[in-house]
């Protein structure tokens, strides 16, 4: 795969995880992952249900789970 290909895979899992709650988001995306991302400390909330449903179809859709 060449280099554009990469990047318009990556592309929607960036999206994903730059809207708020950004540091939550990307806990849960290492987490979906299968790896130790911990969970979102306060004031920062976790995401909702639906938009962890969303990352993993990124996740997915990249390849990366």
């Amino acid at each position: 795969m060449d280099k554009m290909g990469i990047h318009h895979k990556l592309v929607p899992i960036v999206r994903c995880y730059s809207e708020k709650p950004f540091p939550g988001k990307v806990k849960a995306l290492i987490n979906l992952q299968g790896r130790k991302g911990g969970k979102a400390r306060s004031p920062v909330v976790e995401p909702t249900k639906e938009e962890k449903a969303h990352m993993k179809n990124c996740l997915k859709n990249a390849g990366l789970i």
